[in-house]
């Protein structure tokens, strides 16, 4: 896994759309990948990202269809590994993150 990682990352960092890049992803204990994004845009407020978090809740649906029909992603999680997409701020600070396991995949 490690090994595939590290050819991954030798193309990040890299633009997805006008607000979020991928950074780089990393290979965590207890079988977790995570892919690190920062929304290049959003800065986050005194009040905490909670509204941002929110919306991205209620994109969740959509992102377990795109994980779950993509081969690659979806041996991962069948693998028992437990996906991490952490978003952070503009200035590096960390917004939310949102797990996904191979349960989601089942549902």
């Amino acid at each position: 896994m490690v090994k595939s990682l590290m050819r991954a990352n030798q193309r990040l960092p890299m633009m997805l759309n006008e607000q979020t890049r991928i950074d780089r992803m990393t290979a965590e204990a207890d079988r977790v990948i995570v892919y690190h994004y920062t929304k290049v845009t959003y800065t986050l407020p005194e009040e905490g990202s909670s509204a941002l978090h929110d919306a991205y809740k209620l994109d969740r649906p959509e992102m377990i269809k795109g994980l779950c029909s993509d081969v690659k992603v979806r041996k991962i999680l069948n693998d028992n590994y437990t996906i991490d997409y952490r978003y952070y701020d503009r200035k590096g600070q960390e917004l939310f993150d949102i797990l996904f396991k191979r349960a989601d995949c089942d549902a």
